[in-house]
């Protein structure tokens, strides 16, 4: 079976130095009045997952916001749009859309993680994007 964009971005994030734990903080809301099916997933801080490091006695958290490729831009403007997220960041957390991708690589295909992250500009308080790598 085909592993998940929540799968792969927890495999990835396990294996960066200095993680301690990643977990998934992404929650289904069902709406039993609805129907049966019907709900919302909520995110931790405009978050899916979020991580916690530790490299040279400094440590970090992590929120990571997780997408395919084709909604990468959407969710990049929603993060920076986002109340939660420009909070995060200020209370000095770090926050990154990763956007899946499945490439072609000879006759196999390999998924590739595209990472952005959104950072504030301390001088007006503006957020802005820096593409950190592809990774995976």
């Amino acid at each position: 079976m085909a592993l998940s964009h929540m799968e792969r971005t927890l495999k990835l994030v396990r294996m960066m130095p200095g993680c301690l734990r990643a977990k998934a903080v992404e929650k289904w809301q069902p709406k039993p009045w609805i129907s049966a099916q019907a709900g919302v997933r909520i995110d931790l801080f405009g978050a899916d997952v979020q991580a916690l490091f530790l490299n040279r006695n400094e440590g970090y958290i992590l929120a990571i916001q997780i997408c395919d490729m084709s909604s990468r831009k959407k969710h990049v403007e929603a993060a920076m749009a986002s109340y939660e997220v420009i909070d995060w960041i200020a209370a000095n957390g770090f926050f990154q859309v990763w956007a899946w991708r499945k490439l072609k690589v000879g006759n196999l295909q390999r998924w590739k993680c595209n990472q952005t992250a959104i950072y504030v500009n301390e001088e007006d308080g503006e957020p802005y994007t820096q593409l950190i790598e592809d990774a995976a």
